[in-house]
């Protein structure tokens, strides 16, 4: 999303640029208001995705932004706000099918699947042939217990498609095999040395940065595996702020909290994949 973005701020910025080397030219009617309009517009769209990436990444400030912003509208996090710079970008270029996708992205992040699903179907209204679209209103549709819809999108989906689809039904199959497969959990001394156990991060609940019963479960696991294999180093991944801290920082505190030896307990890898 990103170099996306970067591209469309860069042709905003060249388009300005030409206006201000060619301002006697846009004084005569060629420059009417339709023109100024579009201008303005497509640089707001720019600001506003600017902006929706700093609190995604950032958190920015949220009472700020209510009190500036969102007046009379109470935010209660930064995915939140995010989701609502791009309704607002949406708004000065409702044809823009990117924003539309950041939007829905959002939404799923928050767990508002059926508004991801409502601007899924947005956006095949736009353009009723979009892959992309169709694919995820599929899978979210399937996952919220409509296989109806999901069965409909994904025929659909092999006459425009055929060869494209085979391996995203593949994908999905493989998937279901995946979450079906009961996976041991039972953790176990290992004969071999210098491992180490990585612990993936979960979202921080808003409230404190407090640790969510997902996350609490991966840490008390990955503690049963270092008190087998105490020579392990402890790795920890996850680098989305809340409230200042990331999932690695307030993880590695809980394990020192549970008498984890500092230099067994890493977790300079905020991002690892």
């Amino acid at each position: 999303m990103k170099n996306s973005v970067n591209k469309r701020f860069s042709s905003t910025f060249n388009l300005i640029k030409d206006i201000n080397t060619n301002k006697n030219n846009f004084r005569n009617e060629n420059f009417d208001k339709n023109t100024a309009k579009k201008i303005h517009d497509q640089a707001k769209v720019e600001e506003l995705i600017q902006d929706a990436i700093y609190f995604y990444w950032h958190g920015g400030e949220i009472k700020k932004a209510e009190d500036e912003f969102y007046k009379g509208i109470t935010l209660r996090g930064k995915l939140e706000i995010v989701e609502a710079k791009f309704k607002r970008a949406i708004d000065f270029a409702p044809c823009r099918l990117d924003l539309r996708f950041d939007e829905a992205s959002t939404e799923v992040l928050q767990g508002k699947t059926k508004e991801a699903l409502n601007t899924y179907k947005e956006i095949l209204r736009l353009d009723p042939e979009n892959f992309n679209a169709s694919i995820l209103y599929a899978v979210y549709s399937r996952l919220g217990g409509n296989s109806k819809a999901y069965t409909q999108t994904i025929n659909c989906l092999k006459q425009l498609y055929p060869e494209k689809i085979v391996k995203f039904i593949d994908a999905i199959s493989m998937t279901d095999r995946i979450l079906h497969k009961k996976i041991k959990i039972t953790a176990k001394k290992y004969k071999r040395k210098k491992h180490a156990i990585v612990v993936l991060g979960y979202t921080l609940l808003n409230s404190n940065s407090k640790i969510s019963s997902v996350l609490k479960g991966r840490l008390n696991q990955a503690l049963k595996l270092y008190k087998l294999n105490s020579d392990s180093v402890i790795v920890l991944s996850g680098g989305m702020p809340v409230d200042g801290l990331t999932e690695s920082y307030v993880m590695k505190d809980w394990l020192l909290k549970h008498n984890v030896p500092k230099e067994h307990n890493l977790n300079n890898m905020p991002n690892l994949a």
